[in-house]
């Protein structure tokens, strides 16, 4: 899996830079300037034609790409050279004026932005499914002992649900994480519903110097329902299976899943989960192998959320698009 994502990322990095780089080679034509090699990927060429003066390559290592230009070299021969001055060549690089050079060099980035641009509109047109979590929260002073944050200052409380920021409805937890995370040291109005009371409240987020983003100490709420079981793993043998619902831990109440890590925490040799399982309740023990993620331990997934965004129309889509890659 993780070489995958290694590939896959190294694919991505490869458009955006074939993307990037046509961006200066057709604006290179466009002002006259002449192009002597357009190449995707780097090192020695293992495939290249000669098409209209610019030879097309593929290089050996498949990753980014480049546009040479003639000329386009001159400025560092000039400064290796101490030379006073440029002599370019007609239809070099440094012969086009100020203004096309400009051009041409302001032609990459903003081939990725329209590339970005179509690319979520895209997205956004088709609609897409993700997995998300609830706008309920848990307070992190409750997992972090001894710490204060921002949500404690505001009133918030574990199990509030967040329902609206600063006049936007809120629906979900990574609306509150991106929100939240562009307006550190700003005051924001929150509307917080509380069992069946709706409060009006206000926090400051801080900044948070490791991430460079702003952060009020709040944990998504997760409830302790079982998605899946590794194979083999604590919980698989134990007999625990999809479905079910955990309710205690070592005589201890299991209302979201930092309950269970809370209890973890102290590497107790054996667990005794309560269960509920099709309305019945039961109690297993469990013998877990501790790791730097305590949950792992257990082979334990927890159910997400999954939220359908629906298709947008193509004005909609272009917008939302725009909106994302600006």
């Amino acid at each position: 899996m993780f070489l995958i994502k290694i590939i896959l990322g190294l694919i991505g990095l490869g458009v955006v830079v074939f993307v990037h780089e046509l961006g200066h080679f057709l604006a290179a034509r466009l002002c006259g300037i002449d192009v002597e090699a357009f190449s995707i990927g780097w090192g020695n060429p293992i495939l290249r034609k000669k098409i209209g003066g610019v030879e097309y390559r593929i290089g050996m290592f498949p990753v980014g790409g480049y546009c040479k230009m003639r000329g386009d070299n001159d400025y560092r021969e000039v400064w290796d050279n101490t030379q006073k001055g440029i002599m370019p060549a007609g239809g070099s690089f440094f012969a086009a004026s100020p203004g096309r050079r400009i051009l041409v060099a302001f032609a990459g980035p903003f081939f990725n932005l329209i590339f970005a641009v179509i690319a979520l509109a895209i997205i956004w047109g088709a609609g897409f499914q993700v997995t998300t979590l609830s706008n309920r929260i848990i307070l992190a002073s409750e997992v972090y002992e001894g710490e204060q944050f921002p949500a404690d200052e505001a009133g918030l409380e574990t199990g509030d649900r967040i329902v609206e920021i600063d006049g936007k409805k809120i629906n979900w937890y990574h609306e509150i994480q991106e929100y939240i995370a562009i307006n550190p040291d700003k005051q924001i109005p929150l509307v917080v519903e509380r069992g069946n009371e709706i409060l009006n409240l206000s926090v400051r987020p801080e900044l948070d110097k490791s991430t460079a983003a702003g952060r009020i100490g709040v944990i998504s709420w997760v409830d302790p329902v079982i998605e899946s079981v590794a194979s083999g793993g604590a919980a698989d043998i134990a007999g625990l299976k999809k479905g079910d619902v955990i309710t205690g831990v070592n005589g201890q109440p299991v209302r979201q899943s930092m309950d269970l890590a809370k209890v973890m925490e102290t590497k107790p040799p054996v667990l005794q989960i309560e269960y509920a399982r099709n309305g019945a309740v039961s109690e297993v023990s469990i013998h877990p192998e501790y790791s730097d993620n305590r949950e792992a331990a257990l082979g334990i997934n927890w159910t997400p959320i999954y939220y359908d965004s629906p298709a947008l129309s193509f004005p909609a889509a272009v917008a939302k698009g725009a909106g994302e890659a600006w």
